[in-house]
Parts: C-alpha cells; sequence; structure tokens
C-alpha cells in the first residue's frame, strides 16, 4: 500500500506534530496550510513526499530567517550555519533566500564599507572583515572602491589628532610608538601610518613622568647588590625601554 494515511495534527509552540500511518513528522505552518493536512486525509506516496520535501525546505528557509534576525550574512555563513543544523541539501533553501533579497553579498559588501569608514577603520580592517565573512575577493575588491587613498589619509589623521591629545605627558618617542600601534590596529597602511606620523606636532610634556620613573628605579636599586656605575646603568636601560629620550635622562642624573 503506498498510500500514506494522516492520523493527527496536533499544533505544539513552534511546529505541528503530525502524526501519519508511516511516522510522525514536525510540519510548519505553511507546510500545513499549502497541502491542506488534516485529519484522515490520505496521499499518495509520491505526493507526500513532495510535501516531505517542501517542508523541509521550508524549515530551513526560517531558520535561515531567524538567524539573520541577529545580523546579514554573507552567502558562506549561511551555508555554513545550515551545514551546522544538519541541512546538506542546502541549495532550494540558498536559491530562495537569493530570490528573496536575503542574500546579497554585493549590498552586504558595500554596507560593511560604509559602516567601517563610518567608525574611523583602516582599509585593512575592513578587508579583514569582510574575508571573515567569507565574501568573494572580487566583491570586496569593488566595494572598496570608494575607499581612496587620500580618504585613508584623511581619516588617518583625524585619528591620529584624537589620540596625540593624550599623549603629551610621554617622551615622543613614546607617542610615536603608540599612535603607530593604535593605527595599525586600526587597519591603516603602513605607508599611511609613517606620513601621518610625520605631520604630527608632538609636544613632550614628559618630564615630570620622567622624574618619578627615576625616583621609583633609584628605590628600587637601591636594595640591590650594585655597583654605583651598574645602578647608573641599570636605570638609563629601564628608562630608555620607557621611551624616554638620553639627552633628557641625562638631565636628571
Amino acid at each position: 500500500m503506498n498510500d500514506v494515511k494522516i492520523i493527527s495534527v496536533e499544533a505544539k509552540k513552534s511546529y505541528y506534530l503530525v502524526t501519519t500511518s508511516i511516522n510522525d513528522y514536525k510540519f510548519d505552518e505553511d507546510t500545513i496550510v499549502k497541502y491542506e493536512v488534516f485529519n484522515d486525509k490520505v496521499y499518495d506516496k509520491k505526493e507526500f513526499d513532495k510535501i516531505i520535501k517542501y517542508n523541509d525546505e521550508q524549515i530551513a528557509f526560517n531558520k535561515v530567517i531567524r538567524y539573520l534576525g541577529y545580523g546579514p550574512r554573507s552567502k558562506l555563513e549561511i551555508i555554513k550555519y545550515l551545514k551546522e543544523k544538519g541541512i546538506e541539501n542546502y541549495k532550494p533553501t540558498i536559491k530562495k533566500l537569493i530570490e528573496y533579497g536575503y542574500i546579497d553579498d554585493e549590498k552586504l559588501a558595500n554596507d560593511l564599507v560604509s559602516y567601517y569608514i563610518d567608525l574611523a577603520k583602516g582599509p585593512l580592517y575592513i578587508l579583514k572583515k569582510m574575508d571573515e565573512k567569507g565574501i568573494d575577493e572580487a566583491i570586496m575588491k569593488n566595494a572598496m572602491l570608494v575607499y581612496s587613498e587620500e580618504l585613508e589619509k584623511d581619516i588617518c589623521y583625524q585619528v591620529s589628532i584624537k589620540e596625540i591629545q593624550h599623549l603629551s605627558k610621554y617622551p615622543i618617542r613614546k607617542q610615536k610608538t603608540s599612535i603607530y600601534a593604535k593605527l595599525q590596529s586600526r587597519g591603516f597602511s603602513s605607508s599611511v601610518i609613517r606620513g601621518t606620523i610625520d605631520k604630527l606636532e608632538f609636544i613632550d610634556d614628559s618630564i615630570d613622568n620622567l622624574k618619578k620613573d627615576y625616583e621609583k628605579l633609584v628605590s628600587k636599586v637601591s636594595k640591590k647588590d650594585m655597583s654605583e656605575s651598574e645602578k647608573k646603568a641599570y636605570i638609563v636601560e629601564r628608562l630608555l625601554a620607557k621611551g624616554y629620550e638620553y639627552v633628557t635622562i641625562k638631565t636628571i642624573l
């Protein structure tokens, strides 16, 4: 006998439990409505297999819609998500998502570039974020066309101006190192960072900090079994490591 009879249809919280003459199934509401699934209805096996296929695709589609509720995703991210959910036949779902406009890697890439430019991120940072999402290299390259070198220089400089305002208490060498690290972490290219630093005007108000650090080191080495020359060399070495210039260090020795 090739017929499948519906024994019962029970509404649950997020699905319908459909008991048939051959097995129990979890049906999506859309499947119930589309194929008019109700008690005592009989389908031939071929038609019921078609219903099962549609239901599986509908469930996969709805899973992705909920997943997208947490934020936009690339095609590759959605494929990985479906695989993690045990859905190997994901191609019909991906096709439907593209048709409905839920998957659009070109738009996603453009949106990401605009978003991270507004956050004053450099091009290398943005490329890394797009690559993590599995966006195609050609799509990334096209989206990055709006991020010109001049725009990168301007954003890099603006970030530097804000950063330098809090660094005057440190020696200039340390200020430069700190700014370089900050800009590098934001994804600006090395050449643009160096050019930006060369344009900055640094103010060195580090003498007070130098004196404090010197006094701490003097107290520390006083407890060590070292000659006076060794103590002096140790202090100078530690102060140099903190970014102070040797000519400045000599003024307080």
